[in-house]
C-alpha cells in the first residue's frame, strides 16, 4: 500500500515509494503524487484507481464502484482529505496531523512522538512491508519537494 503522513504543525506532507500488489514489491521509485491544475494529490492504494479516483472527484461524478485508493491533496496551500465511502465521495480540511495507508497509523504515531514527517516514514517503513523506497516530502508553504 503506502505510508502517507500530513504534519499540520510543520505543514509538510511525507511518502514512500514503494509500489507493490499482489504480495509482490514492483518498484522502489514509485511517484505517489499527481499534479492536476494547482492542486497536488498524494494517493494511497491501487495505482491504477488513482487517476479514475481524482477525475471523479474533481468533476463531481458518481464514485466508481470499488475504486480502492483514497488519501490527501493540497490546494491553495491547505491540506484536505479525500475518500470514499459507500459509493460517495468524501472531503474536508484537515487541521490536524494525520495518517493513511498501510503505514498511516505507524507514522502518525511517531509524529506524535516529535518526529518531522521524514522521520516518522522512516519509521513506518522499517515495520510496514508494504512502505519503502525513497521518501519525498512536500512543503507546504513553499509548494514544492524538499530535497534530500
Amino acid at each position: 500500500m503506502t505510508t502517507i503522513v500530513y504534519d499540520h504543525n510543520k505543514k509538510q506532507i511525507a511518502c514512500d515509494s514503494r509500489e507493490s500488489a499482489d504480495g509482490f514489491l514492483h518498484n522502489d521509485t514509485a511517484e505517489k503524487f499527481y499534479r492536476r491544475d494547482g492542486v497536488i494529490w498524494f494517493i494511497s492504494g491501487h495505482k491504477g484507481d488513482a487517476n479514475i479516483f481524482i477525475d471523479s472527484f474533481e468533476h463531481n461524478k458518481e464514485a466508481v464502484e470499488n475504486v480502492s485508493c483514497g488519501g490527501m491533496y493540497v490546494k491553495d496551500k491547505l491540506v484536505y482529505v479525500a475518500a470514499v465511502e459507500n459509493g460517495i465521495y468524501k472531503t474536508s480540511l484537515m487541521d490536524y496531523t494525520d495518517g493513511c495507508g498501510s503505514g498511516g497509523w505507524m507514522a502518525l504515531a511517531a509524529v506524535d512522538l516529535g518526529k518531522s514527517a521524514k522521520e516518522a516514514v522512516e519509521y513506518a517503513i522499517t515495520r510496514d512491508l508494504f512502505s519503502g523506497g525513497k521518501i519525498r516530502v512536500f512543503d507546504i508553504e513553499t509548494n514544492k519537494f524538499l530535497q534530500d
